[in-house]
């Protein structure tokens, strides 16, 4: 299914141009949830629709919302100093070390290391509990 048909549904799920990384995750998340919708709305299955998902785009939807997730918490380190702990929560990653582990597998970097680049003035080290960033 080509993205501009949830887009159509679904107008601001898709799109990276929001106020803030939080809501593109939060559209990540609803058009994950509407994906049972948009398969009855196109007469197939999850499964089916999830098969024509993947034709149409390359990945599967799961892997799309991966790569929201991965651009939501890319854009706050670079723009905030908000904790780790914080970034993986309103990214979707539910801990620290699960957005760590994606981030290694699909950057090669940690998310510290990721901030500590792309950042500008970031700190040398994190505050007392481990990657806490003064807000």
């Amino acid at each position: 299914m080509p993205d501009h048909v949830a887009f159509l549904i679904y107008p601001d799920c898709l799109s990276l141009d929001v106020a803030g990384p939080h809501e593109v995750f939060a559209g990540a998340n609803r058009w994950l949830t509407a994906q049972e919708h948009l398969a009855e709305r196109a007469h197939m299955s999850p499964r089916h629709f999830a098969r024509c998902f993947r034709r149409e785009v390359g990945i599967t939807p799961a892997r799309y919302v991966l790569g929201l997730r991965l651009e939501a918490a890319r854009r706050m380190l670079e723009e905030t100093h908000k904790p780790l702990e914080h970034v993986a929560e309103q990214c979707g990653f539910g801990s620290t070390e699960t957005m760590r582990r994606w981030f290694l597998r699909a950057l090669k970097v940690t998310p510290w290391d990721y901030r500590q680049r792309f950042h500008p003035h970031t700190p040398t080290r994190p505050g007392p509990s481990a990657g806490a960033w003064p807000s």
